[in-house]
């Protein structure tokens, strides 16, 4: 499964010192390297303002997107949303097949 994760950094982050913010952003960087290398994570952005990220990961539930992203080291500072999504060549397959269906189904 795929699933989309967006994240937005939390005001509470930038209240902390800043030697404590640059440890989080080379454990979270840390982080996101290692799935990147594992393949689990296949692509990873940071919003221009600094503030966000987005990432696409291929995972096998739901609940494994979960655990992973507990373990992000920035995790209690940001708001994430983590969505499956699928290829759109599978969306119109999905479509057309559904379309098809209910075509056979008005014949009747």
């Amino acid at each position: 499964m795929k699933f989309l994760v967006t994240s937005q950094t939390r005001d509470s982050y930038y209240t902390l010192p800043t030697k404590k913010r640059m440890e989080f952003t080379l454990a979270g960087d840390a982080y996101i390297r290692k799935y990147l290398k594992s393949g689990r994570c296949k692509e990873a952005f940071s919003t221009c303002d600094l503030k966000g990220s987005v990432s696409i990961w291929e995972l096998g539930s739901s609940e494994e997107a979960a655990l992973i992203m507990l373990e992000n080291p920035i995790q209690a500072y940001v708001d994430m949303d983590i969505q499956p999504i699928m290829e759109h060549d599978v969306l119109v397959k999905t479509l057309m097949a559904y379309k098809k269906k209910e075509a056979k189904s008005k014949r009747r």
